[in-house]
C-alpha cells in the first residue's frame, strides 16, 4: 500500500483493518511512531493483528474510499521585524 497526501497511522489501520486498535502491530511491523508524520508516496508493509472490525473494512472497500484526516501542511507565516504589525501579530505590553 501506498501512503496518500494528509494520511495518518489511524487513517491507514482504520482503512485496512477496521479497527484503530490494530494501530500497535501497524507501526511495529514498518518501523513507525503512532504519532509520526506520514510522507505521500512512501510504502507501508503488511500487517496481521488481532483487532479487525469486518463491517467497518468492508465498507471502505466497497466504497473505494481511502482516509486521509491527517492536518493538511500550512505554510508557515513569514516572520521579523518587517512583517509585524501592531495589534494583528505584534503585542505591546
Amino acid at each position: 500500500m501506498t501512503v496518500k497526501n494528509n494520511q495518518s497511522t489511524f487513517d491507514i489501520v482504520t482503512q485496512t483493518n477496521g479497527d484503530a486498535k490494530s494501530i500497535l502491530s501497524f507501526c511495529l511491523a514498518n518501523d513507525l511512531s503512532i504519532t509520526e508524520t506520514l510522507t505521500p508516496g512512501s510504502q507501508i508493509i503488511d500487517y496481521i493483528s488481532t483487532f479487525t472490525n469486518e463491517i467497518v473494512k468492508d465498507f471502505f472497500q466497497s466504497k473505494g474510499s481511502e482516509l486521509a484526516t491527517a492536518n493538511a501542511r500550512a505554510e508557515t507565516e513569514v516572520l521579523g521585524i518587517g512583517n509585524l504589525i501592531i495589534g494583528t501579530n505584534f503585542d505591546i505590553l
